[in-house]
């Protein structure tokens, strides 16, 4: 039966994706070389955009690891992970868990981490775009209903918990510096990433900010959250602290609505 041009499509599809030589029969002989030869550069040629992909979605991972070292780790996930969706925005979707379980790559952790924070960096900047509210929203509170007042937060909101110290990893290689050597910190970083006009953002957050800022997300109003601060942290300045919060989530723009209680 004559293959039909659809067929063909397919056939060199499945031959580019999984690295195969089915096709060579389909392909006319080159000018020069050979058929083989011929295929090679159409599988060649997927790979290497494919790493061009990654390298433009984990910038500062391919700066830590360098060109040879990520390409290679390129080529490795590209085998184990073909592209299964026409929009290549997804590919490396999976990248920071497939880092946490490749063999001699999960060794390096920090590299886990700078992959999950350039993955939250790109997601916040693909939320989309709901208007926010500025500073000047909490004078349309009425006092009393201030202590029964949520909010709402901005969609491109996330938070990483990070063992590494990837931030300042990260914050160096943002800067063309010599990044610092890897290490576990005794606690956990929270690091909260957002986008605030145009440009994705992050910031570490304090235990009790951490607290706090994860309870209001939950719908958890002004009031309570404050007499959450008041027995884990303590109750001196409680106002002033719940205030500053609020203050630093309105300036960075990450609140979106009021939400008034009884």
């Amino acid at each position: 039966m004559t293959a039909t041009l659809a067929m063909l499509q397919n056939i060199v599809q499945h031959c580019i994706l999984n690295k195969s030589s089915d096709a060579q029969q389909h392909i006319a002989t080159p000018p020069k070389g050979t058929r083989e030869q011929a295929l090679a550069v159409y599988q060649t040629a997927y790979r290497l955009r494919l790493t061009e992909f990654l390298a433009n979605d984990y910038e500062k991972l391919r700066s830590y690891m360098g060109e040879v070292r990520f390409n290679e780790m390129a080529e490795a996930y590209i085998r184990e992970n073909p592209s299964h969706a026409s929009n290549a925005r997804w590919f490396g979707q999976n990248l920071p868990a497939w880092l946490k379980q490749s063999g001699r790559l999960s060794q390096h952790p920090e590299c886990t981490e700078l992959a999950e924070l350039e993955l939250s960096l790109g997601t916040a900047f693909d939320a989309i775009d709901v208007p926010s509210l500025g500073i000047e929203a909490l004078a349309s509170i009425p006092p009393e209903q201030i202590a029964t007042t949520a909010f709402a937060f901005h969609p491109s909101l996330q938070t990483l918990a990070q063992r590494q110290n990837t931030a300042s990893l990260w914050s160096a290689l943002q800067c063309g510096e010599t990044p610092p050597r890897p290490y576990v910190q005794d606690e956990p970083q929270t690091v909260m990433i957002w986008r605030q006009g145009n440009q994705s953002r992050f910031r570490i957050l304090g235990a009790e900010e951490h607290m706090v800022l994860a309870q209001a997300r939950e719908g958890v109003p002004f009031g309570a959250l404050c007499e959450m601060m008041a027995f884990s942290h303590g109750a001196d300045d409680v106002p002033l602290r719940a205030a500053t919060y609020l203050r630093g989530w309105l300036e960075a723009e990450i609140i979106t609505s009021l939400l008034p209680g009884a």
